[in-house]
Formats: structure tokens, C-alpha cells, sequence
């Protein structure tokens, strides 16, 4: 399937959707979690068993978004608003359809394995999408302890990740921001590093101890056995 062009990434491609009803061979929960991004991957594709005859229709409606994305920042272009925060409503729904066609190309089974690879891809970050929690029978109070823990957790990072930056700042301040710029902020960072995983390791263990043994059993049974890959993106 072809690289979908700007702000594709930006969205972790659990989207909604309001037009499920109209494929019924298509599960609504593996349609949720199931993530064009993932499925772009040469290795994930082969992990499916998609074909050259799937792969041509995908790359078909990958052009289409492609193309109709292009028309509308150019009509945004003409209309000053160039500059407005993405992805708007109207990409969100562009990327909707094409997250709707492309799966209705997929085979059950490989729309469902395609949930399970998405699943272990996203870890423990995946449980913040509601659908995925409710479904492994997360209470609301859980829920919104393991999105504080995290949102509590990702600040801690970023905080940790800003202050390692000041210095450089402070130090090219009013200067312009050349290669030496860009190599101090590089080493800065990576110097936070540790703290930051560190950061991140302690903030997964505490989403982790908010599952109870059934949870867990239920979490890792939607992930499916463990995708190895090759490499081949």
C-alpha cells in the first residue's frame, strides 16, 4: 500500500466511524483498532497474506486521499487559511473513508489480524481509547485513572525533556540556530534520555498495576500471537 501523504501520522488512526452498519463483514472492534499506518508495512502485509490484487485497490484509494488532500490544502491556500491547526473535520472525514475502504478490502481474518499486530503496536497507550477498555471490561474509574496516570507520566517526560533544552536556548539566544545548534540540542537530549525512559517505564508500570489478573488475560488475548518483524517497512 502506498505512504498516505501529511498529517496521516498525526491521527493514532482510531477513528471513528458512522457508516460500520453499511460493511457487516467487517467486525466494528477490529475495524476501530485496526491502523492504516501499521498496514502500510511490507512485512505486516505479508504477515497477512495480502495480495497483489488487494495491494492495487488499496494503492487505488491511497491515491484518491492523496490527491483530494492536495485540492483541499490548495483551496485552504486560496482562502488564507493555510495556516489553520491539522487535521481539521474535513481530513478527519477523508481519512475515515479511506480507513473504511481500505478495510473492506481485508479479508475478516486479516482485518482481524491486522487489530492484533495494530494492538501490540500501540502496548499499553492503546487501553487510552476507550473501546479498547471497555472491551477488556475496564470500569469508568479505571479508565480515567490509567488516562491521568499517563497524562501525569507524559508531563513528567516533557518537563524533563524542556529543561534539558534550556541551556542550548539560552545559549542561542537572539543567535541564529545552525548546525552547532542543532548538535548541542541533539546531545542535550539525548543526555535526558535515561530520565525520560526511566519516566516512561515507571509511568507503563503504573497503568500496568491498574488491571486486574483478568484484564491483563484479556488485553494480551486481543493482541494475538506476537508479531515478529523482518524490518521490511
Amino acid at each position: 500500500m502506498k505512504t498516505l501523504s501529511l498529517f496521516f501520522c498525526v491521527l493514532m488512526v482510531l477513528l471513528p466511524f458512522a457508516a460500520v452498519a453499511s460493511q457487516p463483514k467487517m467486525d466494528p472492534f477490529d475495524l476501530h483498532v485496526a491502523s492504516l499506518r501499521i498496514l502500510e508495512r511490507k512485512d505486516v502485509q505479508a504477515e497477512l497474506g495480502v495480495t497483489a490484487a488487494q495491494r492495487a485497490k488499496m494503492d487505488q484509494y491511497a491515491d484518491d486521499y492523496n490527491n483530494s488532500l492536495k485540492l483541499y490544502l490548495q483551496q485552504l491556500k486560496k482562502q488564507n487559511k493555510a495556516n489553520e491547526p491539522m487535521p481539521d473535520g474535513t481530513v478527519v472525514m477523508m481519512l475515515s473513508k479511506l480507513k473504511q475502504n481500505v478495510m473492506a478490502i481485508l479479508t475478516p481474518a486479516q482485518l482481524r489480524r491486522l487489530r492484533e499486530i495494530s494492538l501490540q503496536a500501540y502496548g499499553l497507550n492503546g487501553i487510552l481509547d476507550t473501546t479498547v477498555a471497555k472491551k477488556i471490561g475496564l470500569s469508568e474509574s479505571q479508565i480515567a485513572k490509567m488516562q491521568e496516570t499517563y497524562k501525569a507520566g507524559s508531563k513528567k517526560a516533557n518537563d524533563i525533556m524542556a529543561d534539558a533544552i534550556k541551556p542550548v536556548d539560552k545559549e542561542f539566544k537572539g543567535k541564529p540556530k545552525n548546525q552547532d545548534y542543532e548538535a548541542k540540542g541533539k546531545a542535550a537530549v539525548n543526555a535526558a534520555m535515561p530520565q525520560v525512559q526511566k519516566v516512561n517505564d515507571d509511568t507503563q508500570a503504573a497503568m500496568l498495576a491498574i488491571f486486574t489478573p483478568q484484564q491483563k488475560k484479556a488485553f494480551l488475548a486481543l493482541q494475538g500471537k506476537v508479531f515478529h518483524s523482518n524490518g521490511d517497512h
